[in-house]
């Protein structure tokens, strides 16, 4: 049975998973080549490990939260997994476009 509610979730749960890796892999890259990480919750000094720890705890969590409420109200978890999408492919395109 077509379900384009369900299809449109796992888009955007994909999406958001894929912006969060795009942060998580840009932000890595940059402190290799001996960029300060600004997030406070990375300093000082940033460990790879921890980032990429907590940031695939948080998108784990995010992502089933969205997922276990897109029930009762679909309009929140579609709106946490955009802001999360854009958030993550933005923080990418930031980390990108600094020169340390």
């Amino acid at each position: 049975r077509y379900r384009p509610a369900q299809y449109i979730m796992k888009t955007l749960v994909m999406l958001f998973i894929l912006g969060q890796s795009a942060d998580m892999g840009t932000t890595t890259a940059a402190i290799r080549q001996g960029c300060v990480e600004m997030n406070p919750l990375f300093q000082p000094p940033a460990q790879t490990a921890k980032i990429v720890v907590v940031k695939a705890g948080a998108t784990l969590g995010i992502s089933l939260l969205s997922w276990k409420i897109q029930k009762k109200h679909p309009r929140y978890a579609r709106t946490i997994l955009v802001i999360g999408a854009v958030a993550g492919f933005g923080a990418a395109g930031w980390n990108v476009g600094q020169q340390c």
